[in-house]
Protein backbone atom coordinates (compact mmCIF):
# COMPACT_ATOMS: atom_id res chain seq x y z
CA UNK A 1 0.00 0.00 0.00
CA UNK A 2 3.10 2.41 0.10
CA UNK A 3 3.28 5.06 -1.98
CA UNK A 4 6.08 6.14 -4.37
CA UNK A 5 7.67 9.09 -1.71
CA UNK A 6 9.85 10.56 -4.53
CA UNK A 7 7.45 11.06 -7.20
CA UNK A 8 4.89 12.73 -5.29
CA UNK A 9 7.25 14.93 -3.68
CA UNK A 10 8.52 16.19 -6.92
CA UNK A 11 4.83 16.41 -8.49
CA UNK A 12 3.90 18.83 -5.55
CA UNK A 13 7.45 20.83 -5.12
CA UNK A 14 7.31 21.29 -9.13
CA UNK A 15 3.47 22.37 -8.51
CA UNK A 16 4.36 24.78 -6.07
CA UNK A 17 7.05 26.39 -7.71
CA UNK A 18 5.77 26.22 -11.82
CA UNK A 19 4.63 29.76 -11.33
CA UNK A 20 7.71 31.77 -9.85
CA UNK A 21 10.29 28.93 -12.60
CA UNK A 22 8.20 30.17 -15.31
CA UNK A 23 8.25 34.02 -14.38
CA UNK A 24 12.08 33.79 -13.78
CA UNK A 25 12.30 31.96 -16.84
CA UNK A 26 10.70 34.66 -18.67
CA UNK A 27 13.01 37.07 -17.22
CA UNK A 28 15.86 34.77 -18.20
CA UNK A 29 14.28 34.93 -22.10
CA UNK A 30 13.65 38.75 -21.91
CA UNK A 31 17.13 39.64 -21.04
CA UNK A 32 18.73 37.02 -24.16
CA UNK A 33 16.80 38.58 -26.79
CA UNK A 34 17.55 42.14 -25.11
CA UNK A 35 21.37 41.22 -25.12
CA UNK A 36 20.65 39.68 -28.84
CA UNK A 37 19.44 43.06 -29.81
CA UNK A 38 21.93 44.60 -28.52
CA UNK A 39 24.61 42.80 -29.86
CA UNK A 40 22.89 43.08 -33.42
CA UNK A 41 22.96 46.75 -32.69
CA UNK A 42 26.49 47.02 -31.60
CA UNK A 43 27.99 44.74 -35.00
CA UNK A 44 25.51 46.37 -37.84
CA UNK A 45 26.41 50.02 -36.07
CA UNK A 46 30.39 49.00 -36.17
CA UNK A 47 30.03 47.58 -39.87
CA UNK A 48 28.58 50.84 -40.79
CA UNK A 49 31.67 52.97 -39.35
CA UNK A 50 33.91 50.59 -41.18
CA UNK A 51 32.55 51.21 -44.49
CA UNK A 52 32.24 54.81 -43.71
CA UNK A 53 35.46 55.11 -42.63
CA UNK A 54 37.00 53.01 -45.57
CA UNK A 55 35.10 55.39 -48.27
CA UNK A 56 36.32 58.02 -46.78
CA UNK A 57 40.31 57.28 -47.38
CA UNK A 58 41.90 59.03 -50.31
CA UNK A 59 43.11 56.01 -51.90
CA UNK A 60 39.79 54.09 -51.49
CA UNK A 61 37.30 56.62 -51.74
CA UNK A 62 34.37 57.23 -53.60
CA UNK A 63 35.11 59.17 -56.66
CA UNK A 64 37.83 56.34 -58.27
CA UNK A 65 40.18 57.87 -61.41
CA UNK A 66 41.94 55.97 -64.24
CA UNK A 67 45.28 57.28 -65.73
CA UNK A 68 46.76 55.94 -69.10
CA UNK A 69 50.55 57.02 -70.17
CA UNK A 70 52.04 56.86 -73.61
CA UNK A 71 55.39 54.86 -72.81
CA UNK A 72 54.71 52.66 -69.87
CA UNK A 73 58.20 52.22 -69.40
CA UNK A 74 59.37 55.71 -68.18
CA UNK A 75 56.86 56.12 -65.04
CA UNK A 76 53.99 54.68 -63.67
CA UNK A 77 50.98 56.76 -62.79
CA UNK A 78 48.43 56.48 -60.30
CA UNK A 79 45.71 58.56 -59.41
CA UNK A 80 42.96 59.18 -56.11
CA UNK A 81 40.01 60.92 -55.41
CA UNK A 82 41.72 64.45 -55.42
CA UNK A 83 42.71 64.30 -58.73
CA UNK A 84 41.00 66.63 -61.65
CA UNK A 85 40.93 64.64 -64.70
CA UNK A 86 42.83 66.20 -67.62
CA UNK A 87 45.71 65.59 -69.86
CA UNK A 88 49.44 65.92 -69.21
CA UNK A 89 53.04 65.97 -70.92
CA UNK A 90 56.31 65.13 -69.02
CA UNK A 91 59.90 64.55 -69.91
CA UNK A 92 62.19 63.03 -67.25
CA UNK A 93 65.39 64.04 -67.80
CA UNK A 94 66.94 62.22 -64.76
CA UNK A 95 66.14 59.85 -62.39
CA UNK A 96 66.90 60.24 -58.23
CA UNK A 97 69.86 58.07 -56.80
CA UNK A 98 70.99 57.99 -53.17
CA UNK A 99 74.63 58.53 -52.10
CA UNK A 100 76.68 55.10 -52.13
CA UNK A 101 80.83 54.99 -51.38
CA UNK A 102 82.92 51.68 -51.51
CA UNK A 103 85.93 51.21 -49.47
CA UNK A 104 88.38 48.34 -50.93
CA UNK A 105 91.43 47.16 -49.33
CA UNK A 106 90.43 46.86 -45.65
CA UNK A 107 90.90 44.62 -42.88
CA UNK A 108 90.22 43.88 -39.53
CA UNK A 109 93.77 44.56 -38.34
CA UNK A 110 93.64 48.17 -40.04
CA UNK A 111 90.24 48.77 -38.23
CA UNK A 112 91.29 47.83 -34.89
CA UNK A 113 94.31 50.06 -35.41
CA UNK A 114 92.67 53.02 -36.24
CA UNK A 115 92.36 55.33 -33.43
CA UNK A 116 90.35 58.38 -35.50
CA UNK A 117 86.49 58.63 -34.72
CA UNK A 118 84.43 58.95 -37.89
CA UNK A 119 82.42 61.75 -37.85
CA UNK A 120 79.55 62.20 -40.85
CA UNK A 121 76.81 64.15 -42.36
CA UNK A 122 74.00 63.69 -43.79
CA UNK A 123 71.54 66.44 -44.98
CA UNK A 124 73.07 68.89 -42.36
CA UNK A 125 72.47 66.30 -39.48
CA UNK A 126 75.92 64.83 -38.16
CA UNK A 127 76.75 61.81 -36.12
CA UNK A 128 80.42 60.42 -34.63
CA UNK A 129 81.45 56.89 -33.92
CA UNK A 130 84.27 56.13 -31.87
CA UNK A 131 86.68 53.67 -33.46
CA UNK A 132 89.05 52.91 -30.23
CA UNK A 133 86.94 49.70 -29.84
CA UNK A 134 86.31 48.50 -32.66
CA UNK A 135 88.30 45.63 -33.72
CA UNK A 136 86.71 44.17 -37.24
CA UNK A 137 85.25 45.25 -39.84
CA UNK A 138 82.01 43.77 -39.02
CA UNK A 139 82.41 45.53 -35.73
CA UNK A 140 82.95 48.72 -37.53
CA UNK A 141 79.74 47.91 -39.37
CA UNK A 142 77.69 47.57 -36.82
CA UNK A 143 78.93 50.74 -34.86
CA UNK A 144 77.66 52.75 -37.51
CA UNK A 145 74.51 50.88 -37.94
CA UNK A 146 73.35 51.07 -34.37
CA UNK A 147 74.52 54.76 -33.63
CA UNK A 148 71.80 56.59 -31.77
CA UNK A 149 72.32 59.65 -33.71
CA UNK A 150 72.61 58.08 -37.06
CA UNK A 151 71.06 60.38 -39.40
CA UNK A 152 70.28 57.64 -42.32
CA UNK A 153 73.43 56.05 -43.37
CA UNK A 154 73.52 51.91 -43.61
CA UNK A 155 77.41 50.25 -43.54
CA UNK A 156 77.13 47.13 -45.41
CA UNK A 157 80.13 44.59 -46.17
CA UNK A 158 80.72 42.75 -49.35
CA UNK A 159 82.66 40.20 -50.00
CA UNK A 160 84.78 40.12 -53.97
CA UNK A 161 87.88 37.79 -54.88
CA UNK A 162 88.60 37.64 -51.10
CA UNK A 163 88.58 41.32 -50.01
CA UNK A 164 86.18 42.55 -47.98
CA UNK A 165 84.36 45.94 -49.14
CA UNK A 166 82.78 48.54 -46.96
CA UNK A 167 79.83 50.26 -48.36
CA UNK A 168 78.32 53.18 -47.14
CA UNK A 169 75.55 53.73 -48.01
CA UNK A 170 72.45 57.13 -47.80
CA UNK A 171 69.20 55.60 -46.81
CA UNK A 172 67.47 58.61 -48.95
CA UNK A 173 67.66 59.32 -52.49
CA UNK A 174 68.69 63.00 -53.77
CA UNK A 175 71.40 65.70 -53.58
CA UNK A 176 70.79 67.05 -50.38
CA UNK A 177 71.40 63.23 -48.71
CA UNK A 178 75.32 63.20 -49.88
CA UNK A 179 77.28 61.46 -47.11
CA UNK A 180 80.23 64.02 -46.56
CA UNK A 181 82.99 63.32 -43.71
CA UNK A 182 83.22 66.42 -41.44
CA UNK A 183 87.10 67.12 -40.48
CA UNK A 184 89.94 64.86 -41.04
CA UNK A 185 88.93 61.30 -41.80
CA UNK A 186 90.12 57.89 -40.65
CA UNK A 187 93.05 56.24 -42.47
CA UNK A 188 90.86 53.46 -43.16
CA UNK A 189 88.42 55.92 -45.49
CA UNK A 190 90.64 57.97 -47.20
CA UNK A 191 89.73 58.81 -50.78
CA UNK A 192 92.55 56.80 -52.06
CA UNK A 193 90.54 53.41 -51.26
CA UNK A 194 87.35 55.44 -51.84
CA UNK A 195 84.98 54.64 -54.94
CA UNK A 196 81.64 56.29 -55.47
CA UNK A 197 79.58 53.91 -56.75
CA UNK A 198 76.11 56.17 -56.60
CA UNK A 199 75.85 59.86 -56.70
CA UNK A 200 73.82 62.00 -54.89
CA UNK A 201 71.56 63.65 -56.90
CA UNK A 202 67.81 64.72 -57.76
CA UNK A 203 65.56 63.69 -59.85
CA UNK A 204 64.60 65.80 -62.80
CA UNK A 205 61.36 66.04 -65.02
CA UNK A 206 60.11 68.50 -67.23
CA UNK A 207 56.00 69.30 -67.21
CA UNK A 208 55.78 69.86 -71.08
CA UNK A 209 58.77 70.17 -73.65
CA UNK A 210 62.26 70.59 -71.66
CA UNK A 211 62.90 73.19 -74.16
CA UNK A 212 60.30 75.68 -72.29
CA UNK A 213 58.46 73.57 -69.60
CA UNK A 214 58.30 73.63 -65.87
CA UNK A 215 61.29 72.30 -64.09
CA UNK A 216 60.56 69.88 -61.67
CA UNK A 217 63.29 68.89 -59.31
CA UNK A 218 62.88 65.97 -56.08
CA UNK A 219 64.85 63.87 -54.11
CA UNK A 220 62.72 60.99 -54.51
CA UNK A 221 61.83 59.04 -57.86
CA UNK A 222 57.85 59.27 -56.52
CA UNK A 223 56.46 62.22 -57.39
CA UNK A 224 52.71 62.94 -55.21
CA UNK A 225 52.86 66.51 -54.93
CA UNK A 226 53.36 67.83 -59.15
CA UNK A 227 49.50 67.27 -59.55
CA UNK A 228 46.96 67.18 -56.20
CA UNK A 229 46.27 63.41 -56.05
CA UNK A 230 48.60 61.96 -59.03
CA UNK A 231 51.67 60.15 -58.05
CA UNK A 232 54.58 59.47 -60.38
CA UNK A 233 56.86 56.75 -60.22
CA UNK A 234 59.46 57.36 -62.47
CA UNK A 235 61.09 54.35 -63.97
CA UNK A 236 63.63 55.43 -66.72
CA UNK A 237 65.40 58.61 -68.21
CA UNK A 238 64.31 59.47 -71.31
CA UNK A 239 66.83 60.70 -74.21
CA UNK A 240 66.63 64.19 -76.14
CA UNK A 241 64.35 63.83 -79.22
CA UNK A 242 62.07 60.94 -77.50
CA UNK A 243 58.17 62.14 -77.49
CA UNK A 244 57.08 62.78 -74.41
CA UNK A 245 55.20 61.10 -71.91
CA UNK A 246 51.58 61.75 -72.62
CA UNK A 247 49.54 60.88 -68.86
CA UNK A 248 45.51 61.34 -69.22
CA UNK A 249 43.62 61.26 -65.70
CA UNK A 250 39.65 60.32 -65.97
CA UNK A 251 36.97 59.20 -63.88
CA UNK A 252 36.34 55.34 -63.75
CA UNK A 253 33.00 55.64 -63.53
CA UNK A 254 31.70 51.82 -63.12
CA UNK A 255 34.14 51.77 -59.72
CA UNK A 256 32.86 55.15 -58.55
CA UNK A 257 29.22 53.48 -59.05
CA UNK A 258 30.42 50.66 -57.04
CA UNK A 259 31.68 52.89 -53.81
CA UNK A 260 28.33 55.14 -54.15
CA UNK A 261 25.94 51.82 -54.29
CA UNK A 262 28.61 50.47 -51.08
CA UNK A 263 27.27 53.80 -49.23
CA UNK A 264 23.70 53.66 -49.98
CA UNK A 265 24.05 50.19 -48.94
CA UNK A 266 25.82 50.77 -45.84
CA UNK A 267 23.29 53.24 -44.75
CA UNK A 268 20.09 51.24 -45.63
CA UNK A 269 22.04 48.30 -43.72
CA UNK A 270 22.42 50.05 -40.41
CA UNK A 271 18.92 51.06 -40.35
CA UNK A 272 18.01 47.93 -40.25
CA UNK A 273 20.71 46.21 -38.07
CA UNK A 274 19.61 48.60 -35.45
CA UNK A 275 15.89 47.84 -35.55
CA UNK A 276 14.34 46.44 -32.82
CA UNK A 277 11.25 45.21 -31.45
CA UNK A 278 11.63 45.35 -27.81
CA UNK A 279 9.60 47.82 -26.05
CA UNK A 280 10.99 51.03 -24.62
CA UNK A 281 14.11 51.11 -27.46
CA UNK A 282 14.18 54.50 -28.29
CA UNK A 283 17.88 53.97 -29.84
CA UNK A 284 16.25 52.84 -33.21
CA UNK A 285 14.15 55.93 -33.67
CA UNK A 286 16.64 58.30 -32.60
CA UNK A 287 19.43 57.16 -34.68
CA UNK A 288 17.09 56.75 -37.99
CA UNK A 289 16.13 60.51 -37.39
CA UNK A 290 19.76 61.58 -36.85
CA UNK A 291 21.15 59.74 -40.07
CA UNK A 292 18.18 60.77 -41.49
CA UNK A 293 18.83 64.55 -41.01
CA UNK A 294 22.16 64.80 -41.60
CA UNK A 295 21.80 62.88 -45.01
CA UNK A 296 19.09 65.41 -45.80
CA UNK A 297 21.82 68.20 -45.34
CA UNK A 298 24.04 70.35 -47.69
CA UNK A 299 27.31 70.08 -47.49
CA UNK A 300 29.61 72.35 -49.59
CA UNK A 301 26.97 73.47 -50.90
CA UNK A 302 25.64 70.18 -52.49
CA UNK A 303 23.12 67.93 -51.49
CA UNK A 304 23.01 63.92 -52.07
CA UNK A 305 20.23 64.21 -54.81
CA UNK A 306 22.70 66.18 -57.01
CA UNK A 307 24.54 62.92 -57.88
CA UNK A 308 21.39 60.39 -57.91
CA UNK A 309 21.19 59.60 -54.21
CA UNK A 310 17.62 59.77 -52.68
CA UNK A 311 14.71 58.67 -50.14
CA UNK A 312 12.39 56.11 -51.85
CA UNK A 313 8.99 55.50 -49.91
CA UNK A 314 9.98 53.41 -47.38
CA UNK A 315 12.43 55.64 -46.22
CA UNK A 316 15.87 53.78 -47.73
CA UNK A 317 18.18 55.28 -50.30
CA UNK A 318 18.62 54.37 -53.58
CA UNK A 319 20.52 55.10 -56.92
CA UNK A 320 20.44 56.74 -59.75
CA UNK A 321 22.47 55.68 -62.29
CA UNK A 322 22.02 57.76 -64.68
CA UNK A 323 22.04 60.88 -63.04
CA UNK A 324 25.43 59.97 -61.25
CA UNK A 325 26.60 59.53 -64.48
CA UNK A 326 25.84 62.47 -66.34
CA UNK A 327 27.64 64.13 -62.94
CA UNK A 328 30.75 61.92 -63.71
CA UNK A 329 30.99 63.14 -66.99
CA UNK A 330 30.63 66.89 -66.05
CA UNK A 331 31.19 67.70 -63.06
CA UNK A 332 33.02 64.89 -61.06
CA UNK A 333 34.32 66.81 -57.97
CA UNK A 334 30.75 67.14 -56.94
CA UNK A 335 31.23 63.85 -55.67
CA UNK A 336 34.21 64.78 -53.19
CA UNK A 337 32.75 67.97 -52.65
CA UNK A 338 29.75 66.39 -51.19
CA UNK A 339 30.96 63.33 -49.50
CA UNK A 340 34.43 63.48 -48.57
CA UNK A 341 36.87 65.71 -46.01
CA UNK A 342 36.26 66.78 -42.96
CA UNK A 343 32.88 68.68 -43.68
CA UNK A 344 32.08 65.87 -46.27
CA UNK A 345 28.78 63.76 -45.09
CA UNK A 346 31.13 60.98 -44.46
CA UNK A 347 32.87 62.32 -41.92
CA UNK A 348 29.84 63.72 -40.59
CA UNK A 349 28.01 60.28 -40.47
CA UNK A 350 30.94 58.55 -38.48
CA UNK A 351 30.72 61.18 -35.69
CA UNK A 352 27.18 60.77 -35.64
CA UNK A 353 27.84 57.22 -34.11
CA UNK A 354 30.21 58.68 -31.44
CA UNK A 355 27.62 58.74 -28.85
CA UNK A 356 26.65 55.12 -29.18
CA UNK A 357 29.51 53.31 -29.52
CA UNK A 358 32.20 55.43 -27.30
CA UNK A 359 34.43 52.75 -25.34
CA UNK A 360 33.93 55.50 -22.16
CA UNK A 361 30.33 56.57 -22.09
CA UNK A 362 28.55 55.24 -25.25
CA UNK A 363 24.68 54.47 -25.28
CA UNK A 364 25.42 51.08 -26.12
CA UNK A 365 28.30 50.82 -23.21
CA UNK A 366 25.64 52.04 -20.60
CA UNK A 367 23.28 49.47 -22.15
CA UNK A 368 25.66 46.44 -22.03
CA UNK A 369 26.63 47.44 -18.57
CA UNK A 370 22.81 47.18 -17.43
CA UNK A 371 22.45 44.37 -18.63
CA UNK A 372 25.31 42.55 -17.62
CA UNK A 373 23.67 44.03 -13.68
CA UNK A 374 20.21 42.32 -15.04
CA UNK A 375 22.44 38.87 -15.89
CA UNK A 376 23.61 38.82 -12.39
CA UNK A 377 20.66 39.84 -10.28
CA UNK A 378 19.04 37.17 -12.64
CA UNK A 379 21.74 34.63 -11.84
CA UNK A 380 21.63 35.33 -7.92
CA UNK A 381 17.57 34.98 -8.25
CA UNK A 382 17.94 31.45 -9.96
CA UNK A 383 20.24 30.24 -7.26
CA UNK A 384 17.76 31.81 -4.60
CA UNK A 385 14.51 29.74 -6.27
CA UNK A 386 16.98 26.36 -6.70
CA UNK A 387 17.79 26.88 -3.10
CA UNK A 388 14.09 27.26 -1.85
CA UNK A 389 13.22 24.61 -4.54
CA UNK A 390 15.67 21.70 -2.92
CA UNK A 391 14.76 22.83 0.48
CA UNK A 392 10.91 22.63 -0.17
CA UNK A 393 11.37 19.29 -1.83
CA UNK A 394 13.25 17.28 1.04
CA UNK A 395 10.57 18.89 3.62
CA UNK A 396 7.92 17.52 1.04
CA UNK A 397 10.14 14.03 0.81
CA UNK A 398 9.93 14.33 4.94
CA UNK A 399 5.98 14.88 4.60
CA UNK A 400 5.51 12.20 1.97
CA UNK A 401 7.87 9.63 4.27
CA UNK A 402 5.60 10.05 7.36
CA UNK A 403 1.93 9.40 5.57
CA UNK A 404 3.55 6.17 3.75
CA UNK A 405 5.03 5.13 7.11
CA UNK A 406 1.68 5.69 8.42
CA UNK A 407 -0.26 4.27 5.51
CA UNK A 408 2.28 1.27 5.88
CA UNK A 409 1.26 0.85 9.75
CA UNK A 410 -2.30 0.85 8.82
CA UNK A 411 -2.42 -1.77 6.32
CA UNK A 412 -0.32 -3.95 8.87
CA UNK A 413 -3.20 -3.31 11.38
CA UNK A 414 -6.03 -4.34 8.83
CA UNK A 415 -3.77 -7.35 7.60
CA UNK A 416 -3.60 -8.36 11.38
CA UNK A 417 -7.39 -8.07 11.35
CA UNK A 418 -8.32 -10.09 8.64
CA UNK A 419 -6.12 -12.77 9.67
CA UNK A 420 -8.12 -12.76 13.09
CA UNK A 421 -11.71 -13.05 11.67
CA UNK A 422 -10.38 -15.94 9.94
CA UNK A 423 -9.93 -18.07 12.82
Amino acid sequence: MGIDVNLHSRDATNKLFANRKARHHGQEKQLKAQQAVLAKQKSGLETFRTALKDLGKVEEGLLKNKTSSSIKEVATISANEKALKGSYSFFVEKLASAHQLAYTGLTDAAVKAEQSPLELTVNGQSFSVELKDVDTLADLAHAINHDNDNPGVTATLVRSNGQQILLLTSDKSGAANKIEFNGSRPAILSTTNQQELSRAEDSVVYIGDPSNGLKIESSSNTLDKVIDGVTIELIKVQKVGDPLLEVKVEVEQAETEGQIKKFVDAFNSVKSAVSSKERGDSLPAALKQNLNHLVGQAYGNKVLGMIGVSFDRNGDLKLDSKKLAEVLKNSPTTVTELLSGTDGLINKLDKALDPYLSTSDGTLKKRSEMLEIRKTSLEWAKNSLERSYDAALNNNIRKYNKLSNAMDSMQAVLNMLDQQASF
